[in-house]
């Protein structure tokens, strides 16, 4: 019998320690800990979040002293000689009094656990500085999910609308081939009462409406000239010899900016909820939307029609991003070439380019892209011609 608890003790302190150290168990924490977050925040009388930090800190802690206290049982019982040698340093480390010896242990229990939370911690909020508070460790363990996922996370945004590309670029009505009919363009707004800004009939120019849900952060003033930049360099021939594409942002005022509620994405669905005539008015079917919401579902980043008007996508900002734009202006960019590039030879993303996954080494269009879009201009699709018409 004896031998028998000491093999469960030996599986338990085994189980606790591949636990503690495979790194897909520890992201497995992470997403567990952000689905935490997700829940208490669904409720009418939400969590605080950093209630629900000091909760997972305190099963850290029990867990910790389960795996210490276990680990003890089981060295001190394989054999008299492993115990007898821990015995005897212990006995040769610590003072004669019983409570000077607890008091001896906490402390030792308290390094190793400290130790061990200080290893543990980076691995699901991906970095924490010295300055860190509780509600940037917060954000920090959120974002956690991105750490090596980010290939994985974009593999299933691309929501694909009809059957192909139906709008061919005509010079007569569309010169640039940007969707925009030139008798638009120069009036400088749609028959509708859309304002057109600075639009040019020769250089193809995109109008993004941005929208966020009461549970994100805007783009900030840098961002929004990230996007600006990103498009405006873009190796995009124009007719009038230029190259690039005007990205016109409208965050705030009459329908942009905030929805005032929170804006939950739990599926391919999420796309059709905010591009709506009620939410954009006179820019529906003409301006593209973003909305930056919440993610529900820990397999993806979020979705883009492709090709077509709306994209709705995680809010989080993934500060370890090493690249020369944020990361939500590398997934913003992503997302707006799926409306406007829809398939490209086949698929709707590329080898390496904006349409691959946000990197640093991926922050380029790449040629198969840039072709298709001096060919053909933006994309459409009978999905969007049939919304569009009703």
């Amino acid at each position: 019998m004896r031998g028998f608890r000491r093999l469960v003790v030996g599986a338990l302190v085994g189980a606790a320690l591949v636990l503690l150290l495979a790194p897909d168990a520890i992201l497995w924490a992470a997403r567990a800990t952000r689905r935490a977050f997700q829940r208490a925040a669904e409720i009418e009388q939400p969590i605080p979040e950093p209630v629900l930090l000091g909760l997972g800190m305190v099963v850290l802690f029990v867990v910790t002293f389960l795996l210490i206290f276990g680990a003890v049982r089981l060295f001190t019982s394989v054999g008299t000689s492993s115990g007898s040698k821990i015995a005897v340093w212990y006995e040769r480390l610590t003072p004669n009094s019983p409570r000077t010896k607890g008091l001896a242990f906490m402390i030792i229990f308290t390094v190793v656990f400290m130790v061990g939370f200080a290893a543990f911690v980076p691995y699901l909020s991906d970095s924490l500085t010295e300055d860190t508070t509780i509600d940037e460790v917060v954000t920090d363990i959120k974002e956690g999910r991105y750490t090596g996922q980010i290939p994985g996370l974009f593999e299933d945004d691309a929501v694909r609308r009809g059957n192909g590309d139906l709008a061919q670029k005509d010079p007569g009505v569309d010169t640039d081939g940007d969707g925009l009919p030139d008798s638009w363009e120069e009036a400088g707004e749609t028959p509708g009462g859309a304002t057109l800004s600075n639009a040019d009939p020769e250089q193809m120019d995109l109008y993004v409406q941005l929208n966020y849900g009461s549970d994100v952060d805007p783009l900030d003033s840098a961002e929004r000239r990230q996007l600006r930049e990103v498009w405006s360099n873009m190796p995009v021939e124009n007719p009038d010899g230029s190259t690039g594409i005007d990205l016109h942002l409208v965050h705030r005022g009459d329908r942009a900016g905030r929805l005032g509620e929170e804006v939950p994405i739990g599926g391919s669905g999420a796309v059709d909820r905010y591009y709506t005539e009620q939410r954009l008015g006179d820019r529906y079917c003409t301006y593209h939307q973003v909305t930056l919401g919440q993610i529900q579902d820990d397999e993806t980043i979020g979705y883009a029609e492709t090709p077509g008007h709306a994209s709705i996508l995680d809010g989080s900002n993934f500060g370890s991003y090493d690249g020369d734009v944020s990361f939500r202006a590398a997934m913003v960019t992503h997302a707006l070439l799926h409306n406007v590039a829809g398939e490209v030879d086949g698929s709707v993303h590329t080898d390496g380019g904006w349409l691959d996954y946000p990197d640093d080494d991926n922050e380029r269009l790449s040629d198969a892209v840039a072709t298709e879009l001096e060919t053909d201009g933006f994309a459409t699709s009978s999905f969007t011609q049939q919304r569009c018409e009703s």
